[in-house]
């Protein structure tokens, strides 16, 4: 019954960092005008948010061992098992994860089609206007 606890906060620590994680792609996605919502992040992120639990089992399976290395340990269980899940899903989703990119690469797009209409809307360099910071000595 205890290895239920331990795995149940584990998964607390996985979940905490998921929906962390959604929010501030949602909001950076709101703020970049994409649509983007939970959905799509756990579409996007499934793969690394299964990894992200199973860090919590392979701790489970490890435990034991660090315990009988560091006794200590022991008293901090359930922290630990939290801590693996929070910490695991982080360094795990900051390595792999998909959906950041892909919304970064919409955003990229959309950057490149706006620059693409500034560009044809602009004049034609004039080829004998002097470079800005050009100074007349230093033509030749």
């Amino acid at each position: 019954m205890e290895q239920v606890i331990y795995v149940l906060c584990g998964l607390g620590g996985v979940i905490m960092h998921c929906l962390a994680k959604a929010k501030s792609l949602i909001d950076y996605a709101k703020r970049a005008n994409v649509t983007f919502g939970f959905k799509d992040y756990l579409e996007k992120d499934f793969l690394t948010i299964a990894m992200s639990l199973c860090s919590v089992f392979l701790w489970l399976l490890l435990f034991p061992e660090v315990g009988k290395v560091r006794p200590n340990i022991l008293v901090f269980t359930r922290v630990s098992f939290f801590a693996v899940g929070l910490l695991g899903s982080w360094i795990i989703q900051t390595l792999i994860s998909r959906a950041k990119s892909y919304i970064m690469n919409i955003v990229d797009k959309k950057t490149n089609i706006a620059d693409d209409k500034i560009q044809a809307f602009a004049e034609e360099p004039d080829p004998d206007a002097p470079i800005v910071g050009d100074r007349p000595k230093d033509r030749g």
